[in-house]
């Protein structure tokens, strides 16, 4: 059949009508039915919306003192799958940045995230802006460098440990991860503002469009209770016994026990906050919270003052301390030389483990397990700072008379944070109060709990620590025309003959009306290695001296907020300190050891007994 030209015209314009009628119902359909899934794909194609970092908060010292603050720093990041060869991007990259060894992660990193198919990776994080200004200047295909706040410590490696250290969290913000910046990362961190952009399929940069923007709004400030001076001179005298002693660790706290204020807070081995992730996770740690030992004749001032309160003991009474050693049932307690008859200032001036047994057993074993509980050891001090240890003491129900009783006399068989012990003595010298220890500014100071003693007896202790820092082993503590009450001591960790000392000294002034209160503990110095004896009063009482004498002036001459009442007028003061000691390095307390395994306290002298 022939077709005619006006059939064939009439076919190809039906066809043609069909394909268009079939483009036009097509076209349809995208913008009716498919319209809203296509337009948000181009809003994602040329729409990028970029997270604008919030300034994190600044952390500031009891007198605005900046500890920590944040600036711009850059970040360079990339678009993996813009990259032509992974492997000569990467080199030049890490070559601009002067880090060449850094080649083969930049190229893992680039071809990782190009297999995953993601269009965006980091290759370093907060590098310096002179390093990210070559990289931008090169003109690689890809690169983005981004403008990120990084963390500035002014005072360096001071009290990093117990500031803390940022780094980012699983969605890539900046967060905190140790001391006070995790433990209100939510305060300082702020919210992220927005910031869109217009760009091209290629992802180029095109301002067809302004950018539109939601501010971020910054963090707030942390106000903590440190003084940076006060800090500086703790970390300094920490820094000398380091040298001379080579410890294994080794803190200092700085406290007012009229509020609780946390003045400095220092920590050995230092931490680096600059080379984090890259650091010694021991430096992470916070002994003053985190480090349980013995504290061993430290505990002998609290436990006569405790007896004298519940009238077990009265100032006068003699006790019989025996020719060096006196025996409770079968087992022996020994002083580093005789004593025989010491009246109750006595035991606490010649530090006299039989005499301290003695008052101990006068006071009984549910008083003492009483008064333990009370003055807080084996319940955290609730500063707030992850980690804190709650310390460790034989159950009641497993004390006995000549053995759980006699050993906690002299600060046995009971382990304790440096910053438990702090909280105690804080009773002693507020005539009973114990102190909140609290590290933020604005806390309310409050009263924990009270050790029920009389504003005579805390006198009488006092008195009796100030005759031992005139005639004892605290004479390395003094410092003319100042008081200074405390106790210096050395504990021999298990098993006996170890070798393997804790050397600590606390400390407090002036004697007659306490502003500051200073505890330094060093755990194995190796300076016995050196010739030098590894004593409390030897490691550590030197370095409370040098902390008080500078942070004395320091001291506000009022305390309005304190839980004590002063007295404003200007007195010439005087020094006082008690050795702390134990058993003699001979006594068999196989008992005492197997209840509580982690030290043996020792004497302040060359055959490690009481003094």
């Amino acid at each position: 059949m022939l077709v005619t030209p006006q059939a064939r015209a009439r076919t190809v314009f039906t066809v043609l009508l069909c394909m268009l009628g079939l483009l036009l119902a097509r076209a349809g359909y995208i913008q009716l039915v498919q319209g809203e899934e296509y337009s948000a794909r181009a809003q994602r194609m040329h729409f990028t919306e970029v997270s604008v970092p919030a300034p994190r908060g600044r952390i500031l010292d009891r007198h605005g003192r900046t500890l920590v603050a944040s600036y711009h720093s850059c970040s360079i990041a990339i678009d993996p799958q813009r990259v032509e060869v992974s492997a000569r991007t990467a080199l030049r990259i890490a070559s601009l940045i002067d880090e060449p060894g850094a080649a083969a992660s930049f190229a893992k990193i680039i071809e990782t995230a190009r297999a995953k198919g993601r269009r965006f990776a980091y290759l370093r994080r907060r590098c310096d802006r002179h390093h990210a200004a070559r990289v931008r200047a090169a003109g690689i295909a890809g690169i983005d460098i981004r403008e990120e706040p990084r963390r500035e410590y002014p005072h360096g490696s001071m009290a990093a440990a117990l500031l803390g250290v940022v780094g980012t969290d699983k969605h890539g913000r900046i967060a905190g991860l140790s001391g006070l910046e995790s433990e209100h990362d939510a305060k300082l961190r702020g919210v992220d503002g927005t910031r869109s952009i217009f760009r091209s399929g290629r992802r180029r940069h095109l301002h067809l469009f302004p950018d539109t923007r939601v501010a971020p709004r910054s963090g707030s400030d942390l106000h903590v209770t440190i003084d940076s001076r006060i800090q500086q001179a703790a970390e300094e005298a920490l820094d000398e016994l380091w040298q001379k002693h080579s410890p294994k660790s080794a803190t200092a706290i700085v406290m007012d026990p009229r509020t609780g204020d946390i003045l400095a807070m220092a920590g050995r081995p230092v931490l680096d906050p600059y080379a984090f992730p890259a650091v010694d996770k021991e430096s992470l740690r916070i002994p003053a919270t985190q480090f349980v030992y013995e504290p061993g004749s430290t505990m002998k001032p609290l436990v006569v003052a405790a007896a004298m309160s519940a009238g077990a003991v009265r100032p006068g009474q003699v006790f019989d301390c025996g020719p060096g050693v006196k025996y409770f049932g079968r087992r022996p307690v020994r002083d580093v030389r005789p004593n025989h008859d010491l009246d109750l200032e006595g035991v606490l001036v010649k530090s006299s483990n039989t005499g301290m047994a003695q008052i101990g057993q006068l006071l009984g074993l549910d008083p003492m397990y009483r008064f333990m509980r009370r003055a807080g050891f084996q319940s955290r001090t609730g500063l707030g700072l992850a980690g804190e240890e709650i310390g460790k003491m034989t159950p009641r129900e497993k004390w006995r008379e000549n053995w759980t009783l006699v050993s906690v006399s002299f600060g046995r068989e009971i382990m304790v944070t440096p910053l438990q012990l702090m909280r105690a003595y804080t009773g002693l010298l507020n005539d009973g109060a114990i102190v909140h220890p609290r590290l933020l500014a604005n806390d309310p100071v409050r009263v924990d709990g009270h050790l029920d003693l009389d504003p005579a007896t805390a006198r009488f202790v006092r008195r009796a620590m100030q005759r031992v820092v005139e005639e004892g082993t605290g004479r390395r503590a003094r410092i003319r025309d100042i008081a200074v009450g405390g106790k210096t001591g050395t504990t021999e960790r298990f098993p006996k003959g170890s070798r393997r000392y804790v050397s600590s000294f606390i400390g407090f002034a002036p004697v007659d009306d306490p502003q500051l209160l200073v505890l330094v503990v060093a755990d194995e110095p190796q300076s016995h290695k050196k010739g030098i004896r590894p004593y409390g009063g030897v490691v550590a009482a030197p370095a409370v001296r040098a902390i008080l004498t500078r942070s004395l002036p320091l001291c506000s001459p009022s305390s309005e907020s304190g839980v004590r009442h002063r007295n404003n007028k200007t007195r010439k003061v005087r020094v006082a300190a008690v050795h702390r000691s134990s058993v003699w390095a001979e006594e068999e307390d196989s008992s005492a050891r197997s209840r509580n395994p982690g030290s043996v306290d020792e004497g302040e002298d060359c055959r490690f007994a009481a003094r």
